[in-house]
């Protein structure tokens, strides 16, 4: 964990200690006051890089329930009839024969490989070979019965790995697909992060430049001063004027810069929504003020634990080495030979003048009959079986490596991240020693100048280096800043800092 300590000089805060945001709409030039929380609740809905992440997970599932759909129930119904005629010796009378027949049938294939089938049917027929005149007389047939088979294969497809394992496979995906959306955000929240502390810096930098132009214009409106009652020459006069109009320029650029680090800003977290409003927002964007605080760096190994904790994507490639290893078993199972199981019984009975599966008026015929045996096919090399083998092979390999390799990024992520909190924070506080120092000395200066010991040229060099100070504080303190955001994307809780509802790892 990482644990707080005051710092007094300069103001500091991590992203959870900003106020909510607060809007004044008094006035069209009223500041509009962003804070981190407040931001990335809009960023959950708003995002367009939040939302193209959500295709991945939605993909996934489809593909999911794709992978089941074969195992799903079917039934067939079906009805047909004609009718036949035959002329006799090439003249009348005909011989016509009507029939129609009607089937439904229920199938499916369970996980472990077994097939099963319930079918019914009947069929009717009716015969009149002395069609004369309208008279008529012949006979009807009837047919009817049930019969159920079962087919289970013993070698080939047998069991649940066998047969069930590229759904297991897309389940798995779908496990990883979510992970890897858990690990987006967790980028994107890092994007949005740095996306404001940029703007924070470019803030502090136009404020610095601010400064440095008063105090130009205090030193040129004194020279002037001085210059009327004959204690200053006109080249202190000319010195001062290039000093102001240097940083008048400066101020132009700077303001520039921070409502450009706004726009992003905005449009990053708003989306569709910030582009009629965000350009005649920007101006009046800025940043919440803060308190005064510098993290601890974490240990190492604290780090690194909480990132094999906490990490995503690192869930997502376990899952995905899972779901190659299911495509795997189940290509090794298509190399074996095909050796099924296969059961029938069937009830039925025709006759003419019989009744839907009763069969007790004379003439009928009932039958009853079963069987039992195996189906093989010629042991014969299977190209096709073995190229599938050998391609999930070389997936389930990629995909350990593939482990293997966010394993190390874990690691690299974290120590890259510590280091950047450790030089972040000894740069940082040295840098509010060089502000000091040069505040110190830019007093000095101004206290010589006012004795005639500092020439205007002097002085402007003194400020100029004193502003330098106070932005090379800004951007140690943005650099700090950005370490605790990669520290943050490192440990994968960037997301969950903001109440990102993240995947259960054991979810499934």
């Amino acid at each position: 964990m990482i644990r707080l300590s005051l710092l007094g000089l300069v103001g500091l805060a991590w992203p959870l200690v900003a106020q909510p945001i607060a809007v004044a709409q008094s006035t069209s030039s009223d500041p509009i006051v962003l804070t981190l929380p407040s931001l990335m609740s809009v960023a959950f809905k708003s995002s367009i890089d939040l939302r193209l992440a959500t295709l991945g997970p939605t993909m996934a599932a489809a593909d999911q329930r794709a992978a089941r759909a074969r195992f799903d129930p079917t039934l067939m119904l079906a009805a047909e009839g004609g009718k036949a005629a035959q002329e006799m010796f090439g003249v009348a009378p005909q011989a016509t024969q009507a029939t129609a027949r009607t089937s439904a049938t229920a199938s499916r294939v369970f996980p472990v490989g077994a097939q099963l089938a319930l079918s019914l049917f009947d069929a009717r027929s009716a015969l009149d070979p002395y069609a004369i005149q309208g008279t008529s007389s012949g006979a009807a047939w009837r047919s009817s019965g049930v019969g159920a088979s079962l087919t289970q294969p013993l070698l080939r497809g047998f069991g649940r790995s066998g047969t069930y394992g590229l759904v297991d496979a897309a389940s798995d995906v779908a496990e990883a697909a979510r992970h890897r959306f858990d690990r987006n955000a967790d980028l994107i929240v890092g994007a949005i992060e740095r996306a404001y502390w940029a703007l924070r810096q470019s803030e502090g930098n136009e404020t610095v430049v601010g400064q440095s132009l008063a105090a130009a214009r205090a030193i040129y409106d004194r020279n002037l001063a001085l210059r009327a009652r004959d204690l200053a020459t006109a080249l202190d006069v000319l010195t001062a004027e290039r000093g102001l109009a240097t940083r008048e320029t400066q101020l132009s650029e700077a303001t520039r810069l921070r409502v450009d680090a706004a726009d992003r800003l905005l449009f990053l977290v708003y989306g569709e929504e910030a582009r009629d409003s965000t350009v005649s927002r920007s101006e009046r964007v800025h940043t919440s003020a803060d308190s005064a605080l510098v993290p601890d760096v974490p240990r190492l190994e604290e780090a690194e634990q909480l990132a094999f904790a906490s990490r995503s994507d690192l869930v997502a490639a376990t899952r995905e080495v899972a779901a190659s290893r299911h495509r795997a078993t189940q290509a090794q199972s298509g190399l074996r030979p095909l050796l099924d199981l296969v059961a029938s019984y069937r009830y039925g009975g025709a006759g003419p003048t019989s009744r839907l599966l009763v069969y007790r008026d004379s003439g009928n015929l009932g039958t009853s009959d079963w069987t039992v045996g195996f189906s093989a096919s010629l042991f014969q090399h299977n190209d096709a079986a073995r190229s599938t083998d050998e391609r999930a092979a070389a997936d389930l390999y990629g995909a350990q490596l593939a482990l293997a390799a966010t394993e190390n990024a874990v690691r690299a992520d974290v120590r890259a991240a510590v280091r950047a909190m450790q030089t972040g924070r000894q740069r940082f506080l040295r840098a509010g020693d060089v502000v000091r120092l040069a505040e110190q000395e830019y007093k000095a200066a101004s206290d010589g100048a006012r004795l005639g010991l500092v020439s205007t040229f002097q002085l402007l060099q003194y400020e100029a280096e004193l502003a330098l100070a106070r932005l090379l504080l800004a951007e140690a303190r943005f650099a700090l800043e950005d370490a605790g955001t990669q520290y943050r994307i490192a440990t994968g809780v960037a997301g969950q800092a903001y109440g990102w509802p993240r995947s259960r790892p054991d979810s499934h």
